[in-house]
């Protein structure tokens, strides 16, 4: 908890560092005179101090996708759900700014086998998020890529991955990825990708089981050799803001509570202890997770 806590800050370092206006002041506001506001020193001491500073009601306050301003911190609302799945979808009415330009489905693109051409769009892409957010239509990180494996064409979502295939899925999210988050200052962030969903997720709703309840039987050979490849593309070599976990379990296990996805090849082999945020989907609702983890989360969280 206290990782994700951190995690959650560090972004908002990317924030704070690149962006005026709606976001937080370090110039005259209540964080200026913060070790936050100080760019000489090292992020996670910087996101420790300010969590620190932060009430155990407001720690929790910011485990969601829409958090409220902590106004004697001077830190504003922010919305983490933001989606650029093939084109910046504003979460926000604004007269006088026009749509963003929305290219072809994530399939149709790897369609093209023209990585040149992913990483021209994602670059265009960014380009347009950093504009709206600089009116506060969106947030700077988005729920994009896509990358789960279709076998199955009925899926409903199949449209939204780049297909069937490992390899071309591990090529189009390096592009993809690197294109969206590459800006003119390598300290930075453009903006923050999220690949998702981590892993083995390819089921909505079938003969009466939906995604929540949806148990994946997935072979040690079949993980490897065709759904793992993408997210180690993902993480280990674009350098992802953050992965989402899948929303359904595999062989019995919820991937929101899987410490074997997550932290050993996730954070541990994958990302190799680098600062990458997961977004654990409605797991302690949806999963049932049971009343001894929730007491161990909240002597975590009391800790904090």
């Amino acid at each position: 908890m206290h990782k994700s806590i951190l995690i959650i800050i560090s972004l908002i370092i990317v924030v704070i560092d690149g962006q005026i206006g709606f976001f937080p002041d370090c110039k005259s506001g209540p964080l200026s005179s913060f070790p936050i506001c100080d760019v000489s020193l090292p992020m996670n001491e910087r996101s420790i101090d300010l969590v620190n500073r932060m009430t155990i009601n407001e720690k929790a306050s910011w485990l969601v996708n829409t958090v409220e301003s902590i106004d004697r911190l001077g830190l504003p609302a922010y919305q983490w759900w933001n989606e650029a799945l093939h084109g910046v979808m504003f979460r926000k009415s604004h007269n006088d700014i026009p749509q963003a330009t929305q290219f072809p489905c994530p399939m149709n693109l790897a369609a093209t086998f023209n990585l040149t051409l992913i990483d021209h769009i994602a670059r265009i892409i960014s380009t347009e998020a950093r504009a709206a957010n600089n009116e506060n239509i969106t947030g700077l990180d988005f729920f994009t890529p896509n990358l789960n494996i279709v076998r199955d064409p009925r899926w409903g979502r199949a449209q939204e991955t780049p297909g069937e295939d490992p390899l071309l899925t591990s090529e189009y999210v390096y592009r993809l990825v690197t294109g969206l988050q590459q800006g003119e200052d390598e300290r930075y962030f453009k903006i923050g990708a999220t690949c998702k969903h981590f892993v083995s997720y390819d089921l909505e709703l079938w003969n009466g089981t939906d995604r929540w309840h949806f148990d994946a039987q997935v072979s040690d050979l079949d993980l490897v050799e065709t759904y793992l490849p993408p997210f180690e593309s993902c993480i280990r070599n674009a350098r992802a803001a953050s992965i989402m976990s899948s929303l359904n379990a595999v062989n019995g296990i919820p991937s929101c509570a899987n410490k074997f996805f997550l932290q050993t090849i996730a954070r541990f082999t994958f990302s190799r202890k680098k600062i990458m945020h997961v977004y654990r989907i409605n797991c302690l609702e949806i999963h049932m997770i049971s009343m001894v983890m929730l007491f161990v989360i909240a002597v975590e969280f009391n800790r904090l």
